[in-house]
């Protein structure tokens, strides 16, 4: 059962690099949602980009602009697949250690095997 968990934990080093795709600014400038620009007070259309770049938490991308009003909007991308991976993270440390607590001495680093991957997607987000 740890193995879905691991899986889930895998989308969020893939969703950043996705998200960001190489260069934070371009993306910032091309990945703007519809919905952020309609709940948005004014327009970004001729805005300036303030500052673009890829972030941990939540594993994603920060974009700001500077509109022609002076107004400062911002937008993260990311939250959702962060706690997502949060939870599934949780999930498996305790049915790792669930695991272990049942488990034979000889299967106990197949029982660790998702515990260290999912560590390394954690990893991976925060390089």
């Amino acid at each position: 059962m740890a193995w879905f968990g691991v899986l889930a934990g895998f989308t969020m080093p893939v969703f950043q690099k996705f998200s960001v795709a190489g260069n934070a600014g371009y993306a910032c400038l091309t990945h703007l949602p519809q919905d952020f620009l309609a709940s948005s007070t004014s327009t970004v259309d001729g805005a300036r980009l303030l500052a673009a770049h890829e972030t941990a938490l939540p594993a994603g991308r920060y974009c700001e602009w500077a509109t022609a009003t002076g107004e400062v909007v911002s937008y993260q991308t990311g939250w959702a697949t962060t706690a997502i991976a949060g939870v599934a993270t949780a999930g498996v440390v305790v049915m790792t250690i669930m695991a272990l607590r049942n488990d034979r001495p000889s299967s106990t680093p197949l029982t660790l095997t998702p515990v260290v991957l999912t560590a390394l997607c954690w990893v991976c987000v925060c390089l």
